[in-house]
């Protein structure tokens, strides 16, 4: 009986550990609904001694804003040896709005063409999704490599370690951000550190920061980040199904950049909001 009540307490405490300290991959499995909701806020000031005709508009200092939601659907299908997962996306829903200095531009956006329309691939072992198709005619092979990238970014934009992590336990790895003044495309290295915060049932809770680092060989040369630029926000992961179910975070940075045109001065406000439902096939 004693035997008994110190295995029982043993095995229970085993549990407990393990509960404690989990290891995190995340992966798309098979036979599951995924149903994926992301809005991206944006909001630029652009200051410049310069006069730069856009749809009519030159007021400075300027200020540019838009918004954009994305409802999509992956579904996964029965796992094959030989070929991997099937995977199919479906484009729900895609809105855009742009506002300059509050108001819309004359030139209305044209409707999305990828509403209502459906991408299949494979779902390898790896993490690694491969197109196959796309029930539409005529697709250029830029188009292909983004879906193909886009898909793949949904399970592979945060890389967490090889190693076991306990509230309390942290790790750092680097994201570039693209931005662009004018017509010269900026590549910001942002240094990431995610911190988990704490782990309830079947999910494991973070906060994160980012911190630019302006040492990246890809920063400019021409190019200024001002001091203080900074990035926070929260990540909720499913131990269950292996996916990152929510994400929120706001990131605020302003920088100066030489452009052929002149001077610019701009300051950048970002949120990212994304909300994941699983559901079985």
């Amino acid at each position: 009986m004693k035997k008994l009540i110190f295995l029982s307490f043993f095995i229970f405490i085993l549990k407990a550990e393990a509960q404690q300290s989990i290891i995190l991959k995340s992966k798309f499995l098979p036979g599951y609904n995924y149903d994926l909701s992301i809005i991206i806020k944006y909001t630029m000031k652009l200051d410049s001694t310069l006069n730069m005709p856009d749809e009519g508009d030159t007021e400075m200092p300027r200020i540019m804003a838009s918004e954009n939601d994305f409802d999509y659907t992956i579904k996964t299908g029965k796992i094959s040896k030989q070929k991997g997962t099937p995977l199919s996306l479906y484009y729900a829903n895609i809105v855009s709005k742009r506002l300059i200095n509050g108001k819309e531009p004359t030139v209305k956006p044209k409707p999305n063409i990828w509403i209502n329309q459906t991408v299949y691939g494979v779902y390898n072992d790896n993490g690694i999704f491969k197109l196959d198709s796309v029930n539409k005619k005529e697709v250029t092979e830029d188009t292909k490599n983004s879906i193909t990238k886009f898909v793949n970014s949904l399970t592979g934009k945060i890389n967490f370690p090889e190693r076991r992590l306990k509230p309390g336990d942290s790790f750092v790895q680097n994201t570039p951000i693209n931005v662009t003044a004018g017509s010269k495309p900026i590549l910001v290295e942002f240094k990431v550190n995610y911190k988990l915060t704490d782990i309830k049932e079947d999910i494991a809770y973070f906060n994160y920061d980012e911190i630019p680092d302006t040492a990246s060989p890809s920063f400019p040369k021409d190019s200024t980040l001002d001091p203080g630029a900074h990035g926070s926000g929260k990540l909720e992961y499913s131990i269950k199904y292996n996916y990152v179910t929510f994400n929120s975070s706001d990131l605020t940075y302003s920088y100066k950049i030489q452009t052929e045109a002149g001077p610019f001065h701009n300051t950048v406000k970002v949120s990212n909001y994304s909300r994941a439902k699983i559901t079985a096939e």
